[in-house]
């Protein structure tokens, strides 16, 4: 039989999409090409964090997808970022299941190279995983703006719970978690959504695979002044997690995750529908405790609801919110209990083993001298 061949055609490389933020001269910047002078739309967030040009590259290779977003040449070139980011933007994994992470990301409003707040115009963060190129992956949570009053860098003023599996999410392969500021571009019909196209990197993720953790999940139902706003309002929910904190003895926030805000009864009267409307919700959540927790155990009767109806209203005011308070002590829900991951074998029983074994010869020794 003759032998056949197959003629192979040679890669195909492709321009990238439009680079973002850009008004003109960069709508198809070729593979391998990077253009140094694309202009940038007037908004005020992209003028006061980037200025009118920036340079973009679209990858040598690139001859997979014409939907390929071009790299943002330099970091630097974003004057742009949040004041603080706490603990050195290093977030620790509390889940100890493999491919599962529980982070906490702490950090303060934006501010630019002349340390003035530039947080006017923004409408929110994009919480994002990025590979080791810090490239985007998927997105991973969105922080909706937080209206504060202060003139000092408040650190804790945004938080947010990173609660994921990796795999399932698609982050895999994330490297480290990027804080992106977002901004509303456009009016009417042209309005969309569009980014910074750098923001502040965390340090890299450890995936934490080893030690015996637990979740606690649980509710309160309560009373509230406007059932819409407080459902809907994301300061509320960090609110939450402060006010949880603050009633249950040796948990952080940054171990508790607000998982979901319902509606339990709201009235039905139609005519008052651009008025705030009083009503019951409930409010889900759950308690990560890592290996190193040495607490008791939390149950239903580990939250007072006087206390925590207390730490809410505290907690709400001091985010500025106006209108919304909990009117009613909480009704606190039965608490489950789940453990997760394995024990961790202790460095120590290694050690002692050794020891043990090296104590055994030198008997031996002295028993044949």
């Amino acid at each position: 039989m003759a032998a056949t061949t197959t003629a192979s055609s040679s890669c195909v490389k492709v321009p990238c999409k439009a680079a973002p933020l850009s008004k003109s001269g960069c709508a198809a910047i070729a593979a391998g090409v990077t253009n140094e002078a694309c202009k940038l739309d007037t908004h005020p967030v992209i003028q006061a964090c980037i200025g009118e040009t920036a340079s973009y590259s679209c990858p040598a290779n690139n001859n997979i997808k014409a939907a390929t977003v071009p790299d943002f040449v330099s970091a630097a070139a974003v004057k742009c970022k949040p004041c603080s980011g706490k603990t050195g933007m290093n977030p620790m994994d509390l889940d100890t299941r493999p491919d599962h992470v529980w982070l906490s990301l702490q950090w303060g409003p934006l501010m630019n190279d002349k340390a003035a707040f530039v947080e006017a115009d923004i409408s929110g963060y994009s919480i994002d995983a990025v590979d080791s190129k810090d490239r985007i992956l998927t997105n991973m949570a969105m922080v909706s703006k937080v209206t504060s009053s202060s003139t000092c860098c408040t650190n804790d003023l945004y938080s947010v719970i990173i609660q994921k599996n990796i795999k399932e999410s698609k982050a895999y392969g994330m490297s480290k978690l990027m804080i992106t500021p977002y901004f509303k571009m456009g009016v009417g019909s042209t309005a969309r959504i569009a980014y910074l196209p750098m923001g502040m990197l965390t340090d890299v993720i450890v995936d934490v695979t080893a030690g015996l953790a637990s979740t606690v999940e649980g509710s309160f139902t309560m009373k509230v002044s406007d059932v819409e706003e407080f459902k809907t309002n994301k300061a509320v929910n960090m609110a939450l997690r402060e006010a949880v904190a603050d009633t249950i003895k040796g948990v952080e926030k940054d171990s508790i995750h607000i998982n979901g805000i319902s509606s339990v009864d709201v009235p039905t009267d139609n005519t008052r529908r651009l008025m705030p409307q009083p009503g019951s919700v409930k409010v889900d959540y759950t308690i990560m405790l890592p290996a190193s927790y040495a607490g008791e155990p939390i149950k239903a009767a580990s939250i007072s609801p006087t206390k925590l109806m207390s730490a809410i209203n505290t907690r709400i005011a001091a985010k500025g919110i106006v209108g919304v308070s909990v009117t009613e002590a909480p009704v606190i829900a039965v608490t489950k209990a789940t453990s997760i991951g394995k024990p961790m074998a202790t460095a120590g029983a290694h050690r002692n083993a050794a020891l043990g074994f090296f104590a055994a010869l030198l008997g031996l020794s002295a028993l044949l001298k």
